[in-house]
């Protein structure tokens, strides 16, 4: 598998895992998305019924018929919720929401009868029952009125007395004391709440006065009035100072402080007055109490007596009542049931009824306002029956919200424990998938980055060793990947490389032994031009004494008839060297065209490796504009997990497990994202190496191209020793000519004789030719033997340079 393959399927990883938990957290989404729906519909039910509780305690306030009434919508709406909710809650809500849809339809009816039986009963005074208990309210009123037939305040007869005629005198702890005992009628026949003991009269006594053995008399009936019982005691008057209750005599008293000063010229007196509600004083015809005061040396005139005040206040008590009926009827509309606030407000009726023949002296009077009361009670009780009926409903309805509130909190409970477990679970499964695929990926990575190090360190090593002259070095390339393509196209050129290599020594060592064949044979030339100079200075020598020396012409004829002989055939000789120079000249410029060729294909291999190396680095580019993109794919899921986690912190509550997942995808991108990196400078590194690997190249490039330069100027010496050749050739050819003309006058020299001067003149211009024709050839010969001394150099320079690549294994 190739680098951009496995990078390809990195992020096809990273793609998959993001996309994986992306999935999680839409599902848990999704999940947590119906608890809230399930949470909202609950909550909306938790405000309708606080609303109302509210409307409830408006109605408390106002006793408004229309807030019982829109509670009641309150609670149709709360069932249509329940509705919903148990259409789109789970198995798990099914009972709960059953049991709030049986709490809610009984507090809808409840609510409906309580409405029903307000309006009857009525609690605000204007309507229903009470309102008709408030209009016969009215009509006691009026005859509470008219009830009390007598005076309020009745007066118990006068009986006069004088200090020292009057009563009888006592001893009591030691201190004289008058005693006097009052007898006096009941006034009137009626009850009346307090009784008042009085003096008066105009005198002067500034002592103490006791009051004691209080009694009520009818015939052998009597009643003691105890004042050990009464509470307080209360005066007033001219002469009062003031009062208490004490002890006189071993019994319950009443001291009252006197001020009678007769100076004053006037009616002076004091009362002390106590409550005797409690007692049927109206039942009684005689009053007596015993009366002490303390004898001074003045003798005056004075009277004792009472009085006998205080009616029952029955407006009072009837307001009192009513007021206790309004305060019953608030509580009974707030719920409250407090039967000893009945329990009150039955015993003061009972009390107004008990008063009413008390305080009047009229049957008629008194029947009138009984049958009047009764009838307020009548309507009290009706209005009781229905106060009991809605206190019943109030109190299941409290039963019921209770219920209902707890319901609602187990619904709610049980979304937020689902919702904190979907949380767990996503939380779990995303650190888990997150662990593995960070694993994963950095397992990748490290073996991405492994291999790629492992193979870059082949590359270096082999390209080392190759700028090193070693090609026979090759590389593993038994991969399916990118560097392997290219080991396999590198060792191919290698292949090639070493083959014209081993070819171009081959040919190097075959030109070196040429070059020094092709020197031997021109130093051998050079000896036979040599010899050949000679002769002909010989045969100039002979050509300049022929004129003297006739007589040894024929003998100097034959001579020169057998040199010439020797001369063609040496001749002959070096025109076979000449021509055998021709064809190593042909040869060694065809090795040298064939290197030349050779060295052309080199340096096309290189530029292919240079191309192919071009286009892995180009490869290697667009590796990185794929990591480049994973990159950006990551930096992208980064900047949507951050929306995501924004979007999570809007929805509150209901988005912290995407929040979480968010978070957790937010992680992967960017370990997605520092992978990334890494691989980018791993290519980059390759990338650099890449360069390097070029350089090299273009370094044996370059060597070569040296080398064809070379090879260039060897093939421009050896065509400049093929022209010499030639040139040689053209001379021995002259030479072989000169050689033939001169055996043809050797045979006819006897003929000739008789033109000797003149063929002495030819010989001695043939042979100054010959002469110069041979200095030609020995110029030549020299040249070829500097020329092949130049090509046998340039052979070791070849060689030298070929020896620097290495094809042993």
């Amino acid at each position: 598998m190739g680098i951009k393959a496995k990078l390809l399927l990195m992020g096809i990883f990273s793609i998959v895992v993001a996309v994986c938990i992306g999935v999680l957290g839409i599902n848990s989404i999704n999940r947590n998305g119906r608890n809230s729906e399930i949470e909202s519909i609950v909550n909306e039910m938790d405000v309708l019924q606080a609303k109302n509780l509210a409307l409830e305690a408006q109605y408390q306030y106002y006793i408004d018929q229309s807030y019982l009434a829109q509670i009641c919508s309150n609670l149709e709406q709360m069932t249509a919720n329940a509705e919903l909710l148990q259409r789109q809650a789970g198995g798990k809500y099914k009972e709960d929401v059953d049991m709030m849809l049986d709490r809610l339809t009984r507090s809808r009816e409840n609510y409906s009868n309580i409405s029903e039986y307000s309006s009857t009963r009525g609690f605000d005074g204007e309507s229903g029952l009470y309102q008709q208990y408030l209009e016969a309210g009215s009509a006691l009123t009026e005859s509470f009125k008219g009830l009390v037939d007598k005076q309020e305040w009745l007066e118990i007869k006068w009986i006069d007395a004088q200090m020292w005629s009057s009563g009888e005198r006592v001893v009591i702890d030691d201190k004289d004391y008058v005693k006097l005992v009052y007898t006096g009628p009941v006034p009137e026949k009626v009850k009346r709440n307090s009784m008042a003991f009085r003096i008066g009269g105009t005198l002067t006594y500034h002592n103490n006065s006791y009051i004691t053995d209080i009694k009520l008399t009818n015939g052998t009936d009597e009643m003691n009035i105890d004042l050990g019982t009464v509470e307080s005691v209360s005066g007033s008057g001219l002469a009062y100072v003031d009062s208490e209750l004490t002890t006189f005599d071993g019994q319950p008293a009443i001291r009252v402080g006197c001020n009678f000063n007769a100076a004053n010229e006037g009616w002076e007196e004091f009362a002390v007055q106590i409550s005797v509600k409690e007692y049927p004083v109206q039942d009684y015809h005689t009053i007596v109490y015993t009366l002490y005061l303390e004898p001074t040396d003045l003798s005056f005139d004075y009277k004792y007596g009472g009085s006998y005040s205080g009616v029952y206040s029955f407006e009072t008590s009837h307001e009192q009542l009513d007021s206790m009926v309004n305060a019953y009827s608030k509580l009974v509309v707030e719920g409250k049931a407090v039967p000893e606030d009945y329990a009150k407000i039955e015993a003061l009726a009972a009390e107004l009824a008990e008063n009413i023949p008390l305080y009047t002296s009229s049957g008629d009077l008194a029947q009138d306002s009984i049958a009047k009361l009764n009838a307020k009670k009548e309507f009290l009780q009706q209005m009781k029956a229905l106060d009991d009926k809605i206190l019943a409903l109030k109190a299941e309805n409290v039963v019921l919200n209770n219920e209902l509130s707890a319901l609602c909190t187990t619904v709610k409970d049980k979304t937020s424990a689902d919702m904190a477990q979907v949380k767990a679970t996503v939380q779990r499964v995303s650190i888990i998938v997150i662990v593995l695929a960070s694993m994963v990926l950095v397992g990748m990575t490290v073996l991405i980055g492994t291999g790629i190090d492992r193979t870059v360190m082949l590359f270096r090593q082999a390209l080392d060793k190759i700028t090193q002259g070693q090609i026979s070095v090759r590389i593993k390339a038994d991969g399916r990947d990118e560097f392997s393509q290219f080991g396999r196209s590198l060792n191919v050129f290698l292949d090639k490389l070493e083959g014209s290599i081993t070819h171009l020594q081959g040919i190097s060592t075959n030109l070196a032994e040429t070059g020094g064949k092709l020197e031997q044979k021109a130093n051998q030339t050079k000896g036979a031009a040599s010899v050949v100079s000679t002769a002909l200075d010989e045969i100039a020598r002979g050509a300049a004494t022929q004129a003297s020396d006739l007589a040894a012409s024929s003998q100097q004829v034959s001579g020169m008839q057998e040199n010439m002989v020797h001369i063609s055939q040496s001749v002959d000789v070096l025109s076979e060297t000449a021509k055998g120079m021709n064809e190593k000249g042909t040869q060694a410029t065809r090795i040298v065209q064939e290197l030349s060729s050779t060295s052309d294909k080199t340096t096309d291999a290189f530029l292919r490796i240079s191309e192919q190396i071009h286009k892995t680095d180009a490869s290697v580019v667009k590796i990185q504009e794929v990591v480049n993109l994973i990159a950006q794919i990551a930096t992208q899921t980064n900047l949507l997990s951050l929306n995501a986690s924004i979007e999570a912190a809007r929805a509150g509550e209901a988005g912290k497990g995407f929040a979480v997942v968010a978070s957790e995808i937010q992680k992967l991108a960017e370990q997605t994202n520092s992978s990334a990196k890494v691989i980018d400078e791993i290519i980059l590194s390759l990338s650099n190496e890449s360069q390097q690997t070029v350089q090299s190249i273009n370094e044996v490039t370059d060597m070569i191209v040296n080398q064809k330069a070379k090879l260039d100027e060897t093939k421009a010496k050896f065509e400049v020793v093929e022209e010499g050749i030639l040139s040689t050739g053209k001379g021995m050819k002259t030479v072989l000519e000169q050689a033939d003309v001169c055996g043809r006058a050797g045979e006819h020299v006897v003929s000739l004789m008789t033109n000797l001067s003149a063929i002495a003149e030819e010989n001695a211009a043939t042979t100054e030719q010959t002469n110069t024709s041979m200095n030609e050839l020995n110029d030549a010969t020299a040249s070829l033997a500097r020329t092949a001394m130049e090509l046998k150099q340039l052979s070791a320079s070849v060689e030298e340079s070929l020896n620097y690549f290495h094809t042993e294994k």
